[in-house]
């Protein structure tokens, strides 16, 4: 197939997990994820979330709704009196099951959209980077988690984004404070949280791909970009020159590193 870019990256996935390449593409899909980890890790995700579809929007019973219904509407005289009535009861009780199924399953989805790892999820509404920043700083710069060691840092993101990440030696008044997610770039979006000479940091990285909408302008902070293999970077502070930027490197996964 060449090389692609993760737009096409991606539909390639989709395709291939619906079944509708032709014999030669799933061919050669097949044949690059025998050479690639990260895209094999890519497809299983991929499935994964397609499943946990499926499962949400399994189309209910109709006789199992129709008899729990029937049960939930008591025998009151009134209603034995006028049969039209038990059965509107009925009927608002099987249209209220409906709406709740309904409820349920958008919920599921709202947690798994673009979400690729299992309780890994970022939750919410879509947030600027300096909306994000700014609810950070007021919440008191607390990460969701911080990461013990190496590993589970580099793990992170391999499990997000299907690439490793560590932080290059940082000087003397740099301390990463800890990992977050937020729904920004993307619902994949992870945000490291940092600290220069006691300046809050924010260091936001997702795929190059979703980087499509336009950050408004930030009063007070400044913003800087990068590039790195197929993510993109985004450092966010007080800060006019950038401090972590160069500091993020796409590492090689250890095969033992990528389970818990």
């Amino acid at each position: 197939m060449g090389t692609t870019s993760l737009d096409e990256r991606d539909r390639m996935i989709d395709e291939y997990c619906d079944g509708l390449m032709s014999d030669s593409d799933r061919a050669s899909m097949e044949s690059r994820m025998a050479a690639d980890p990260g895209l094999q890790q890519a497809v299983r995700l991929q499935r994964d979330i397609d499943a946990s579809m499926r499962r949400a929007f399994a189309p209910p019973d109709p006789d199992a709704i129709l008899a729990r219904a029937v049960a939930a509407v008591p025998e009151r005289p009134e209603l034995v009196a006028h049969p039209w009535r038990r059965r509107m009861a009925i009927g608002f009780g099987i249209a209220a099951m409906i709406a709740g199924a309904v409820v349920s399953g958008s919920t599921v989805m709202e947690l798994i959209r673009g979400e690729r790892t299992p309780g890994y999820a970022a939750t919410g509404p879509w947030r600027s980077l300096a909306t994000v920043y700014e609810d950070t700083v007021q919440a008191g710069f607390e990460p969701q988690w911080v990461c013990k060691d190496e590993r589970e840092f580099a793990r992170t993101f391999w499990k997000k984004l299907g690439k490793g990440i560590l932080l290059a030696k940082l000087r003397p008044g740099v301390q990463a404070v800890g990992i977050s997610y937020c729904h920004s770039l993307s619902r994949t979006t992870v945000m490291i949280l940092a600290k220069v000479d006691g300046k809050e940091v924010l260091v936001f990285v997702d795929w190059r791909s979703r980087d499509r909408t336009p950050q408004p302008a930030i009063d007070g902070l400044y913003l800087h970009r990068a590039e790195l293999a197929n993510l993109v970077v985004y450092e966010l502070s007080p800060l006019a020159e950038p401090q972590l930027l160069d500091k993020v490197k796409v590492i090689e996964m250890p095969e033992e590193w990528k389970t818990e």
